[in-house]
C-alpha cells in the first residue's frame, strides 16, 4: 500500500506566541480540526493511499506558561479519547502523535516504582552510560525521601502514541532524557532523579512497528536520536526499516544514525525533511507533505508544501539488510 505522510508542524499553536485559549480543550480541538483538514485534503487528492498523520516532540503543550511541556494526566486521557475517536471516524489513517505529560503516585506505589525505574535504567547502562544508576544514589533517595515523610512521586513520561481504527496501535516512550532534567526547581541529579519526588520513565517497549508484512516504520524521539539508540540496537539482518521516522523538538538528522529506507525528521524549528536511503527506487517514495497551521482572526489558517527526499551520499553507511 501506497502512504501519504502529513507532518505538521503546531509551533504556531503552542509556542510562547501561540494564541491564548480559554481550556485545554479549546486547544485541543483546534488540532483535531487541523488534522481533519488535512486527512479531507490527503483522502480527496490520494484517495487509494493510507495517511500517516505526525507531528514533533512536545506537539501539544499546556495552555498556561508554567511548566507548559508536561501536560497532565487528565489532558493526556482527554488526548487518547479524542485521537481515538478521530481514528474511528476516519478510515485507513494513522495518527502519530508525541507529547509529555506527568502522573503522580502515592503511598504503597511509591517506592516499587522508583525501584522499577531504576531498574530500567541499569537493563539499559550497557547500550548507554546515561542510563547508569548508582546504586548509592537509588539507596540515599529512598533514605531521603522516608525521612521527609514524602507520600507522592510523579513520574513524567515523553511519549508518542500511533493510533488507528478507533484503538491505539503501538506507543514508544523517549529513552533518553533531556528537557526533562530542566523541570523548574530541578538540581542535577543522576539518572531519573529529577527532583525532589519527580521522575522521568525511560521506555523500554519497541521503537520498531510493522504496519503489514511489507512495510515498517521505526520512531525515535529527539534526544534518542542524537544519541544513536536505535542504531545501536537494530539488527539490520533481521528487520527492514521502510520509515526511520525523528519526532523532535531541536535537532537534525544525524546520517549516522539513520537506518531507513526513507528518513523522516519532524522537527519544532528546523520543520520537515526527508532522506531516501541510495538506491532507493523513487516509485517506493512516500508522498509527504509539511504542513503549518496557524489561527488568522480566530480561523485556521495553513502553509504546506510538498517535500522531496534528498539522496543519502554516505558510501560508507549501510541502511538496509544486505
Amino acid at each position: 500500500m501506497k502512504n501519504i505522510i502529513l507532518s505538521f508542524n503546531f509551533s504556531k499553536l503552542t509556542g510562547e506566541a501561540s494564541p491564548k485559549y480559554s481550556s485545554f480543550d479549546e486547544k485541543l480541538q483546534f488540532y483535531l480540526s487541523a488534522f481533519e483538514d488535512g486527512y479531507n485534503l490527503a483522502k480527496k487528492k490520494f484517495p487509494d493511499h493510507r495517511i500517516i498523520l505526525l507531528s514533533h516532540e512536545y506537539a501539544i503543550t499546556k495552555t498556561n506558561p508554567v511548566n507548559a511541556k508536561i501536560l497532565d494526566y487528565s489532558e493526556h486521557l482527554k488526548i487518547q479519547e479524542r485521537l481515538k475517536e478521530f481514528t474511528r471516524l476516519n478510515q485507513n489513517c494513522i495518527v502519530i502523535f508525541p507529547y509529555a505529560f506527568a502522573k503522580a503516585y502515592r503511598d504503597e506505589h511509591q517506592f516499587p516504582k522508583v525501584l522499577k525505574m531504576a531498574q530500567r535504567y541499569q537493563e539499559n547502562s550497557h547500550k548507554k552510560s546515561a542510563y547508569t544508576v548508582e546504586q548509592k544514589d537509588f539507596e540515599n533517595y529512598l533514605e531521603r525521601s522516608q525521612a521527609k515523610c514524602e507520600h507522592e512521586i510523579t513520574v513524567v513520561r515523553n511519549v508518542c502514541y500511533l493510533f488507528s481504527g478507533g484503538e491505539i496501535l503501538s506507543k514508544v516512550d523517549k529513552r533518553v532524557p533531556c528537557f526533562e532534567y530542566t523541570l523548574p526547581n530541578s538540581s542535577t541529579v543522576r539518572a531519573p532523579l529529577v527532583q525532589g519526588s519527580t521522575l522521568f520513565q525511560p521506555g523500554t517497549n519497541r521503537n520498531i512497528i510493522s504496519l503489514n508484512k511489507t512495510q515498517s516504520l521505526a520512531i525515535e524521539i529527539c534526544a534518542d536520536h542524537a544519541s544513536g539508540l536505535l542504531k545501536s540496537i537494530w539488527n539490520k539482518n533481521k528487520s527492514q526499516i521502510t520509515y526511520h521516522l525523528i519526532l523532535a523538538d531541536s535537532t537534525f538528522l544525524y546520517a549516522k544514525n539513520l537506518i531507513g529506507k526513507f528518513n523522516l525528521l519532524c522537527d519544532t524549528i528546523t520543520g520537515t525533511s526527508l532522506i531516501q536511503q541510495k538506491g532507493m527506487d523513487k516509485n517506493e517514495a512516500p508522498i509527504v507533505i509539511a504542513i503549518q497551521p496557524e489561527l488568522n482572526e480566530g480561523l485556521l489558517a495553513y502553509a504546506y508544501k510538498y517535500v522531496k527526499p534528498e539522496i543519502l551520499n554516505d558510501s560508507t553507511i549501510s541502511l538496509s539488510p544486505k
